[in-house]
């Protein structure tokens, strides 16, 4: 369980959350941790020497819930600085994470297949974990053996996600047991997996999963290791963090870990089945076919989602178009600027190249309809998650400080055809 401990101007944090020592600067935040967490807390007197430095446990639970009536605002988690962090952690290091921070409220998503090494990660962190499965009734009988052979090994109990008895009965009554060869397999895959799974993650903080890049290049080649899940809602309406602690990992590296330590696995896999699902629609995959080709092999790759990851079909296409874009704008433009209708750094950036009448390209985030694309895209590749965020001469120079130091130092002048030129 978290819970909510105050913050003050310039006090750090010793969390998990945090890398080391992160300095909150802003008085108007809170910030969520475990209860077991030690933290550099200003509880003591503002005039104390040892004021925000001394390291107090919260103890028993009425101390905490002092704690948490002491706080006034809140401090969320950054997704895009923890992505950035964590971008090319091990898996380990990803899996630790997310028990440590939401504890029985995070659970691991369990395919069957190769995704047992999760299990195993989950299982040296030396934390309880959760496990759940999603039983469509159609799984192959080796994938129920596994289920049960893996439950065994790690000694822990799967919960099983069933779908609605009433709808399945409905869909076969009106179309059959295959009507996913004539109709697609959306219909089927939103009765037997997507609706359970939405009705399991609506009681969960946060969840894990087994997505690599590597399993669908037309689907999966943008997943990062930690994001908000673009899909789902978690516990009580709130936003669902993501785990794909894989996301970097190749096929290749996840059996080298399977045989080296010898953990089970379905036994699919040795009669050539890569990616495994459900028995009518998973097939073996032939000597240099792609994994996903044994999947729903009647449609379009870019439609080889069963629409547990949906985000993944709408990301892949719209971050690629924002890259795109992002590119063309920064390449044409002399200079562009980033920003939000509403930012104050924003307008202090606009007003000082007005006034030297350098021409520049505004791209307001708020106004436009990809917004949130372009500012992820941005986020990705500046590591800069504020606006404004500035190019010049395709060059990223940073925000507002930035760019009034440019100015300050002289480096900063329009020329005569309102073209922005940076002196050296």
């Amino acid at each position: 369980m978290a819970y909510i401990v105050p913050v003050s101007s310039s006090y750090y944090f010793n969390s998990p959350v945090f890398s080391n020592r992160t300095s909150i600067k802003s008085k108007s935040s809170f910030v969520e941790l475990p209860c077991r967490t030690f933290v550099r807390c200003p509880l003591v007197s503002k005039g104390s020497k040892t004021a925000g430095k001394q390291e107090i446990d919260y103890g028993d639970d009425e101390k905490r819930l002092a704690a948490v009536q002491q706080c006034t605002s809140k401090v969320e988690l950054d997704i895009s600085a923890l992505e950035k962090q964590f971008s090319a952690s091990d898996p380990q290091e990803i899996v630790d994470f997310a028990l440590s921070n939401f504890g029985d409220e995070v659970a691991i998503a369990f395919s069957g297949a190769e995704d047992v090494v999760l299990l195993e990660y989950a299982r040296r962190t030396g934390k309880p974990f959760r496990v759940f499965a999603l039983d469509t009734g159609r799984l192959h009988p080796e994938t129920y053996r596994f289920y049960e052979k893996a439950s065994q090994y790690f000694k822990v109990s799967i919960e099983y996600q069933f779908p609605n008895a009433e709808e399945v009965e409905a869909l076969v009554r009106e179309k059959g047991l295959f009507s996913f060869y004539r109709d697609g397999h959306g219909e089927c895959c939103g009765i037997r997996k997507v609706r359970p799974l939405k009705k399991k993650l609506s009681c969960l903080r946060a969840w894990i999963t087994g997505q690599r890049k590597d399993q669908s290049p037309s689907t999966r080649s943008f997943v990062p290791t930690i994001q908000i899940d673009p899909t789902f809602e978690g516990k009580d309406g709130t936003k669902l963090f993501k785990f794909n602690p894989l996301a970097n990992q190749s096929s290749e590296q996840v059996w080298s870990m399977i045989r080296a330590l010898e953990l089970p696995y379905n036994e699919l896999h040795e009669r050539g089945f890569v990616s495994i699902g459900c028995e009518p629609c998973t097939r073996p995959v032939l000597p240099n076919q792609h994994e996903r080709e044994g999947r729903w092999w009647w449609e379009e790759a870019t439609q080889k989602e069963c629409g547990l990851h949906k985000g993944n079909l709408s990301s892949s296409g719209t971050e690629a178009k924002a890259s795109q874009q992002v590119d063309a704008l920064i390449k044409d433009e002399p200079i562009v600027v980033f920003a939000r209708s509403d930012c104050p750094f924003c307008k202090q950036a606009k007003a000082l190249l007005d006034a030297l009448s350098i021409a520049y390209k505004l791209i307001e985030i708020d106004k436009v309809e990809n917004g949130a694309e372009l500012l992820e895209v941005l986020q990705k590749r500046t590591g800069q998650n504020t606006v404004p965020n500035i190019f010049i001469s395709q060059k990223h120079i940073g925000g507002w400080t930035q760019l009034e130091q440019l100015y300050q130092k002289g480096l900063l002048r329009a020329n005569s055809d309102r073209r922005v030129q940076l002196q050296n």
